[in-house]
């Protein structure tokens, strides 16, 4: 996955967000701590938009973990489900997104997007207009 990762996105990549959201029949099981299955998506709509379009089309409720912006949203996509791929799981039972779910914790998900944020902030400049803006007073 390293060499993956500095080959960089591609040249066709554009603006959008990554989001990770679970179901909310494994609420209880978040808040323990213990694994449950994660949605790992890219949009290039406001992350809340896509979950609830999903949750209506599977006619479930869902909880957002994280989300945010990326110029390279497709590559980062892409860099997370390699990094967590033996995590993953299908979904059976759902009509909307039924693949790109992985079994993790919440808090193996938000330190392992942390990771790859940051790297795709350092070695690519993957930063919003908001946090461009920030860096430049500093």
């Amino acid at each position: 996955m390293r060499t993956e990762f500095f080959l960089g996105p591609k040249i066709n990549d554009f603006d959008g967000f990554i989001y990770v959201y679970y179901s909310n029949e494994d609420r209880d099981k978040a808040e323990n701590g213990e694994r449950i299955k994660l949605k790992i998506g890219r949009t290039k709509h406001e992350p809340s938009w896509r979950i609830n379009t999903s949750a209506k089309s599977n006619t479930e409720t869902y909880n957002k973990i994280l989300d945010y912006f990326s110029k390279y949203h497709c590559f980062m996509e892409y860099i997370l489900h390699r990094m967590f791929k033996e995590a993953w799981v299908k979904r059976k039972n759902i009509s909307d997104g039924k693949t790109e779910w992985f079994l993790l914790t919440k808090k193996e998900v938000v330190d392992g997007c942390k990771k790859i944020r940051s790297g795709m902030q350092i070695v690519f400049g993957d930063y919003s207009e908001q946090e461009a803006a920030i860096l430049k007073t500093k």
